[in-house]
Formats: C-alpha cells, structure tokens, sequence
C-alpha cells in the first residue's frame, strides 16, 4: 500500500499552506514500515517522513485549485 503526503522539503514543522511538494510512502514489505518515494528513488532523509498524509481527492482538488 502507499500513501500521498505534502509538504515542503525546505521548512521543517511546516503548515499545510506552506507545502509545495508531494510524494509517496509505500509499504515495500507488506509489513507496515513505509520508504518514501520521490521522483521514483527512495528518500530516508527526516524531512521525507514529516508531512501531511492526504487523499487522492484531496491532492486532485490542490492541484486544480493551483492551475
């Protein structure tokens, strides 16, 4: 399984507003411990595991609201 998450990789402890950048955590494993993915390579920096978990509908209403 995965999940979308939105944040913004230049701030730390940053709000919802103020995120800019998406990406996924995928149980690789099926065993509940999640890797992020971004630009399809994984990412174990801190600032890949904090962020806001969001749905798909969430994330297609963010993206229309930004065109």
């Amino acid at each position: 399984s995965c999940k979308i998450y939105a944040g913004n990789l230049e701030l730390e402890n940053e709000r919802l507003d103020q995120c800019n950048h998406v990406w996924l955590l995928v149980d690789v494993n099926k065993d509940g411990q999640y890797v992020a993915y971004d630009w399809g390579q994984p990412q174990y920096d801190a600032q890949h595991y904090f962020g806001y978990e969001q749905t798909y509908k969430q994330l297609v209403k963010a993206m229309k609201a930004d065109w």
